[in-house]
């Protein structure tokens, strides 16, 4: 029994003296090797916010939209979700932004070169683009088996994403006039 005691005892310990750092996803849900992973490593947590950041500045500034949402999935699903350690994993995200990187480098080449001061997102807008972000991750995750696919769904519920189309209409139809705007919380 003492034993026991002292097995739980450690288990608690170590539990809790591993590190853990931010990442674009709530690491207190991370079961996937990938995401514990990118949760205990410092450099693969700070590459998931960079690309997480990425990928919103490249959604704003790409002239198709739904391709490049289409590419996020299969990123995720065919090269991020594929690795088994953390070089593939830091590898994986250097690509990554490098390709959003370019996209987000070529469209802003594009535009005038005279620059005006952009005005932040309002906070619902700003709300329903990390929405349709987090809803478009969990949506190009694997549910590899029951309990991964509870927690998916879990996550997907939780998000609201079978609401997402209609909920983002509506602040379409309140910023009808504001193609920055519209740009950001475009669903497809």
């Amino acid at each position: 029994m003492k034993k026991i005691h002292i097995l739980i005892s450690f288990s608690l310990l170590w539990t809790f003296s591993q590190p853990s750092f931010s990442a674009s996803f709530d690491c207190a849900e991370a079961k996937t090797f990938v995401e514990t992973a990118i949760c205990a490593d410092e450099k693969l947590s700070n590459l998931d916010e960079q690309l997480s950041e990425a990928y919103m500045v490249s959604l704003t500034n790409t002239s198709d939209e739904k391709k490049l949402r289409k590419d996020q999935k299969s990123w995720l699903k065919n090269v991020r979700n594929k690795c088994t350690d953390n070089i593939c994993l830091e590898k994986s995200y250097l690509s990554r932004l490098l390709v959003l990187n370019k996209i987000t480098d070529e469209n802003s080449a594009e535009k005038t070169t005279e620059k005006t001061a952009e005005k932040p997102l309002p906070k619902e807008v700003a709300d329903m683009a990390t929405r349709i972000e987090s809803c478009n991750h969990w949506e190009g995750e694997e549910g590899y088996d029951k309990e991964r696919k509870k927690e998916i769904d879990k996550a997907l519920k939780k998000l609201k994403c079978n609401q997402l189309d209609a909920d983002a209409k509506k602040l379409q139809k309140k910023y009808k006039n504001n193609s920055a705007i519209l740009k950001a919380i475009a669903t497809e």
